[in-house]
């Protein structure tokens, strides 16, 4: 397999993939739920895609880099290992490829620290970047466990993510969320949570 046909696979699988979650969100709309038919179908597609990822890996010999493959195909690859997650066979030779990826500059250095997490928090570990979040029992978004909160921004910065603090703020900001009476203030929240993991 070619640079080339590496890249028109990795970006035809996430068009195949987006489709099938666009008719699926369309038919929650209306019926609330969807059809188990095409969840099924979508969680085959999903395990198909990801050995389709694998034999690109293969035939590469690495992840697939900016200058291997293109942005593009870069970021349709990093969306499809978000489904290969729960494939605890390959899920490992993922993490560990696309931590060499990110280390060497060939892809967004943030690829890596959100696999990590999602891969550590499916395993009940506590995540290591705070990339994954939960909703406080206010309706703030607070990160889940944390390996070492005193060492998370350090390790968020060596991949180019603002500190923890900052992110939630953005996060909040994003979302709308508005400080209810009974929560703490917001700049006391964020600076709570951005420091410490006992918030949760």
């Amino acid at each position: 397999m070619t640079a080339g046909e590496a890249r028109q696979l990795l970006e035809d699988m996430v068009d195949q993939e987006q489709s099938l979650v666009n008719r699926i969100n369309a038919i929650s709309r209306q019926m609330s739920q969807a059809p188990k038919v095409l969840l099924d179908e979508l969680d085959q597609q999903s395990r198909h895609h990801a050995k389709q990822l694998m034999d690109i890996v293969s035939a590469l010999k690495s992840w697939p880099t900016i200058k291997m493959v293109g942005e593009k195909a870069v970021q349709a690859a990093w969306l499809i290992s978000q489904h290969a997650v729960m494939m605890t066979g390959i899920r490992e030779t993922i993490c560990d490829l696309m931590k060499t990826a990110a280390d060497q500059g060939n892809i967004p250095g943030w690829h890596f620290p959100f696999y990590y997490d999602r891969v550590q928090q499916l395993q009940g570990k506590p995540q290591k970047f705070g990339t994954q979040m939960m909703m406080h029992s206010h309706g703030y978004p607070v990160p889940y466990d944390l390996e070492d909160h005193m060492m998370v921004d350090q390790w968020r910065a060596q991949y180019g993510l603002p500190s923890l603090q900052e992110a939630l703020k953005q996060l909040i900001d994003v979302v709308g969320l508005v400080p209810d009476e009974e929560s703490t203030q917001y700049d006391m929240y964020v600076g709570k949570v951005g420091n410490t993991n006992t918030a949760i």
